[in-house]
């Protein structure tokens, strides 16, 4: 991954990275830090006293895409790297090594306007986070687990139990993630009583590599009567590939994807990730794309937020 990372800073992005941050994104004790921090967040605190939630790591082979995109929409310098989300903002290393803001990282925000006259979108002036990328690590607060929303659910099926559980791993040859398991026992379905939405997260699209950030609101999970249903009909016309199930949907009928052990002797460890599958775009395998949300279904369930609390 280091030596793909930086055939595309000499190839593409020209710009000398610093090496603080190299050291960052590549040392063995940083693995835990270039993973998404969501719901697990970290809140970087200036001088000021300013507080900026860093909302999610960019991952060394995640930079170039998430680049491209911001440059396409004017959004960053060609000199900035960008290296992490907050709430929908870009934080931004500057690499232009000529310049006394050599090192620095800047936020940006993605409002703005498309200016007729120079025929490009406009935005105002990133805001000046730290001196050099050693000051955010310094700067950054401890790490806080996030709080579970109310997840009052409407319209749950309490009736399901351990054996119908079983017998649903045991038909599909397949192991659910303890947290989720939990979640079926006690809920098993059921609308939000609240407007829920996931965090901010990037969207890819296979084809075209362009990208775009969005939150999506969920619209009710699954039972798992309905989960069945919609297994069988991925078996009839593949949508998403084996080893994942669906837990959830949106508004738009978008189906949220856990990762599975799938197949005799499968482990559940290290295969616990949640992904938006968007039926609206497709690969060249024809299936869904697919977006990560989180690590695991109870992380994914603790960063819901009301929406404009996460957005």
């Amino acid at each position: 991954m280091e030596s793909d990372f930086a055939d595309w800073v000499e190839r593409e992005f020209r710009h000398p990275v610093p090496g603080e941050y190299r050291d960052f994104l590549f040392r063995d004790v940083a693995a835990a830090h270039v993973e998404p921090v969501t719901p697990l967040r970290a809140y970087l605190v200036t001088g000021d006293g300013d507080e900026y939630e860093v909302s999610e790591w960019f991952s060394a082979e995640r930079i170039p895409d998430i680049y491209r995109c911001c440059r396409a929409e004017g959004l960053i310098a060609e000199q900035l790297l960008p290296i992490f989300d907050s709430c929908g903002c870009v934080a931004a290393l500057d690499c232009d090594e000529g310049s006394s803001t050599y090192g620095s990282v800047l936020l940006q925000a993605p409002e703005g306007y498309f200016d007729d006259a120079r025929q490009e979108n406009v935005y105002e002036e990133p805001v000046l986070l730290a001196r050099s990328f050693s000051d955010v690590l310094a700067a950054l607060g401890e790490t806080q687990q996030g709080e579970a929303p109310d997840l009052l659910l409407l319209g749950s099926d309490r009736t399901l139990g351990p054996s119908d559980l079983a017998s649903f791993e045991r038909e599909l040859d397949v192991e659910l993630p303890a947290d989720y398991r939990e979640f079926l026992l006690a809920h098993n379905g059921g609308t939000p009583a609240r407007f829920l939405c996931t965090p901010t997260f990037m969207e890819v699209d296979p084809a075209t590599r362009e990208g775009h950030r969005q939150s999506v609101p969920i619209d009710h999970f699954l039972s798992l009567g309905e989960i069945s249903e919609l297994l069988v009909d991925n078996e009839d016309e593949p949508t998403f590939g084996p080893g994942r199930v669906p837990v959830a949907c949106d508004q738009c009928g978008n189906l949220i994807l856990l990762d599975v052990a799938c197949g005799s002797g499968a482990s559940i460890e290290g295969v616990q990730g949640v992904q938006f599958a968007n039926h609206e775009v497709r690969g060249a395998d024809g299936l869904f794309a697919l977006s990560p949300l989180a690590s695991s279904f109870g992380e994914f369930v603790r960063s819901l937020a009301p929406y404009g609390e996460d957005s």
